[in-house]
């Protein structure tokens, strides 16, 4: 009995193919691992410290700590999204530092403070860019 091949499979993309196009590379793995684990350590910071640190910002109510270890757990989910390859994690961490700017400001921080907490998500879009394809 004759095997049925199809006509052409030169069109077709094997799994095996593609394994060498998602590689992250050094920079961004090192960097969303960084981040990630930076962004667990900050909510973990804020989470036993945020009595002191709210009492240092007199302004601010007590919760916005709180809010601000939500923001840090988020954005770890955000990193470990950009790490499996989601666009939807590299939105979400730019987006959270783009919010963060200026509350960062409104919170009495440093503006040259303020303004580096814009240079992660910079890193990030330069790290990316040659990849975004690959992104889903």
């Amino acid at each position: 009995m004759e095997e049925i091949q199809p006509e052409d499979q030169s069109n077709y993309i094997q799994p095996e193919d593609t394994a060498h196009l998602r590689q992250r590379g050094g920079c961004l793995t090192a960097f969303l691992g960084v981040s990630i684990v930076l962004n667990l350590l900050t909510a973990l910071f804020y989470i036993a410290f945020g009595a002191t640190i709210a009492s240092a910002l007199p302004g601010l109510p007590g919760w916005v700590v709180y809010v601000l270890a939500l923001i840090g757990v988020t954005n770890a989910g955000f990193g470990y999204a950009t790490w499996m390859w989601k666009k939807i994690g590299v939105y979400g961490l730019v987006t959270t530092a783009l919010l963060l700017f200026p509350f960062n400001l409104y919170a009495g921080s440093n503006p040259l403070f303020a303004v580096a907490g814009l240079i992660g998500p910079i890193i990030l879009i330069a790290l990316v860019k040659p990849l975004w394809e690959y992104f889903d």
